[in-house]
C-alpha cells in the first residue's frame, strides 16, 4: 500500500508549505476557507499559532500514514488507522476553536480595559 502512503505524505508536505506561507504572511490567515478573516491584535502571534496547527497536522498525517506501509490491502487493522485519522481531525478542529476562543476573550478584556481608562479620564 505504497500509493496511499505517498498520497498522505504529499498532503502532509502541502500542509507544511501552507504553515510556512502563513507564518510569513502579513495578513491574518483564516483556518477554514468559508470563514471571513479574523480581526486580531497581533497578526504575527495569530499567524504563528495557525501555522503551528498546520505543522502539527502534517506530523499527525505522516504518523497515521506510516502504518499504511506495513499493512495489507484488506487488513482489519486499517480500521485503527481510520480511527486515528478521525481522532486527529477532532483534535485539530478543537485546537482551532481554542485559539479562536482565546482570541475573542482577549478582545473582550481589551475592550473592558479601554472602557475603564475612559471612565478614569
Amino acid at each position: 500500500m505504497i500509493l496511499p502512503f505517498l498520497v498522505c505524505v504529499g498532503v502532509a508536505i502541502g500542509f507544511l508549505v501552507m504553515g510556512i506561507k502563513i507564518r510569513k504572511s502579513d495578513k491574518p490567515a483564516g483556518y477554514y476557507t468559508f470563514l471571513k478573516k479574523p480581526e486580531v491584535d497581533s497578526i504575527k502571534k495569530y499567524n504563528n499559532a495557525i501555522s503551528v496547527l498546520w505543522y502539527i497536522a502534517s506530523v499527525f498525517l505522516i504518523g497515521n500514514a506510516v502504518p499504511l506501509l506495513f499493512l495489507e490491502k484488506d487488513s482489519p487493522d486499517l480500521v485503527m488507522v481510520w480511527i486515528a485519522c478521525l481522532g486527529w481531525l477532532i483534535v485539530l478542529v478543537s485546537a482551532f476553536w481554542i485559539i479562536d476562543y482565546l482570541r475573542s476573550v482577549n478582545k473582550k478584556r481589551r475592550r473592558r480595559r479601554i472602557r475603564r481608562r475612559q471612565r478614569v479620564l
